[in-house]
């Protein structure tokens, strides 16, 4: 059996596709893809011209701008960039939307006539019986290769994928996605645990439509009806004869308990008091140490060329990059600069094979910039920080592609790089004992260590405090040491 060397690049390979002179991320395609061959359906017409529409307004550069502040503040709600637009163009002033009942996961339920917000969910490859699918899968086969001679061989879509499953006349199986051979096996067993680890749950076989709410569409109701299994015993209503009330569908009623409602309490209240030295010198200790992490170095030092900021280098012939961020800068200022550097630094750090996956003969500096532009604006305007610059302002079609195909594959990284440094942000806050509002989490200590005292609760404050200190003299060392004044070679790899 023949299987490529990473997973990763097994993922990347089973998940993109050839489309006019494109390789596109296969979950979005299939969207797009699904609606054009479904011209007579009106509703899914209405979507798909809704979708194009949506990546159409958000082109124009104050609505480029408006979209990607709204995305930033759905950055756990992992939807995909083209579910994001549809958000975005249903519902502008949506802060943080769910599905109806994921919503009672929270102690919530929607409001009686809210009007839903519609996005398409992929459904995934599954079986009720352990090797299902694989019966369904070679059943299929064998009633294929009948009707074919000595030379050709059975095929199987699974689906509306881009997944073909192979017969040949000797029983011997194989796979192919976008008309390439990816993977052989040598007979049933090898294909049942290649099913079983590589397709059931992973690979999104169809597209359907579906309803989600924001926020402002819900409320906290004294009961809820949910499915077995989605509470504690404890919590069920019972009825005047002892026993649990329940729904002809199955829904029991439960009570609304105050642990339910707060799994969200944190996550409510986006708005952010305006950014001060602390605040900024917090959110830039964690940008460093979500960088350094990376393996990208990231220091504050003497610039010597006129209007750099700071600049990221990519890797030399030993494989070391770096961020440099100019000393000059007021705390604010840095925090700006590094998401922008640090953009780069994910977006940009392998110009060949971004290239390679865009379908383009290279990615210009200005295409570039853009993209590492529009992560920073996105990223850092969740903290009510503004990075846009000059050029940001008249974003056109002709900056990120010249049609739609284009923008749609510069949005998904941008989207996507986006939600990676948001989430690696607030890992490094949790670490710290701050939320995402760049502020103590006040109930840290309290409600997962009931057994503390105060003065232990003290001393861990102390300590949080004193690893932000120690993170602030870090920077301020890079600040001071002369020795780091860099005259900036034209002939390093670096973006600025």
């Amino acid at each position: 059996m023949f299987l490529l060397p990473e997973e990763e690049d097994f993922y990347y390979i089973c998940t993109k596709k050839s489309f006019p002179g494109h390789q596109v991320f296969y979950l979005d395609l299939l969207i797009i893809e699904r609606l054009l061959m479904t011209e007579t359906n009106n509703y899914k017409d209405e979507m798909a011209k809704k979708l194009e529409e949506g990546i159409k307004g958000v082109l124009e550069s104050e609505n480029f701008k408006n979209y990607l502040r709204t995305m930033s503040k759905h950055y756990k709600n992992g939807y995909s960039s083209s579910n994001s637009v549809l958000i975005y163009s249903q519902a502008k002033d949506a802060s943080f939307v769910m599905g109806f009942e994921a919503w009672k996961e929270y102690g919530r339920s929607v409001k009686k006539g809210a009007k839903a917000i519609k996005i398409f969910a992929p459904s995934f490859a599954y079986e009720k019986k352990e090797g299902q699918l694989f019966n369904s899968i070679k059943a299929a086969l064998k009633k294929d290769i009948k009707t074919k001679g000595r030379a050709e061989y059975a095929s199987y879509r699974l689906g509306q994928s881009n997944f073909i499953f192979t017969m040949q006349h000797n029983g011997l199986y194989s796979l192919m996605i976008s008309g390439k051979s990816v993977a052989r096996f040598t007979g049933d067993e090898d294909l049942k645990r290649f099913i079983k680890s590589n397709i059931l749950g992973k690979v999104p076989v169809y597209f359907r439509s579906s309803n989600i709410f924001d926020i402002k569409d819900t409320y906290e109701p004294e009961f809820l009806w949910l499915q077995k299994g989605k509470f504690k015993d404890k919590d069920l209503v019972l009825s005047d004869d002892g026993k649990p009330i329940k729904t002809s569908k199955g829904l029991y009623k439960v009570k609304n308990t105050a642990e339910r409602r707060a799994k969200l309490n944190t996550s409510l209240d986006f708005s952010i008091k305006e950014i001060d030295d602390k605040k900024a010198k917090l959110l830039f200790s964690c940008l460093k140490s979500f960088s350094e992490k990376r393996g990208v170095p990231l220091s504050v030092q003497v610039i010597k060329r006129d209007g750099v900021d700071g600049y990221y280098q990519r890797p030399n012939e030993n494989g070391e990059q770096k961020i440099v961020i100019s000393n000059k800068l007021e705390a604010s200022e840095k925090v700006a600069v590094a998401f922008h550097e640090i953009a780069h630094s994910i977006l940009h750090k392998d110009l060949e094979g971004l290239a390679n996956k865009m379908s383009l003969k290279e990615v210009n500096v200005h295409l570039r910039e853009i993209q590492a532009e529009a992560t920073a604006f996105m990223s850092a305007s969740f903290f009510g920080i503004d990075t846009s610059t000059s050029s940001f302002n008249y974003l056109s079609m002709h900056t990120l592609g010249k049609d739609l195909t284009d923008f749609k594959i510069s949005l998904d990284y941008i989207h996507n790089t986006s939600k990676e440094i948001l989430n690696s942000v607030e890992k490094e806050l949790e670490l710290l004992g701050y939320n995402m509002k760049l502020e103590p989490k006040e109930d840290l200590d309290l409600t997962e260590r009931k057994e503390l005292k105060y003065s232990d609760i003290m001393k861990i404050r102390s300590d949080l405090d004193k690893n932000l200190i120690d993170n602030s003299i870090s920077v301020a060392r890079d600040d001071n040491e002369a020795s780091n004044d860099l005259e900036l070679d034209e002939d390093l790899e670096m973006e600025m």
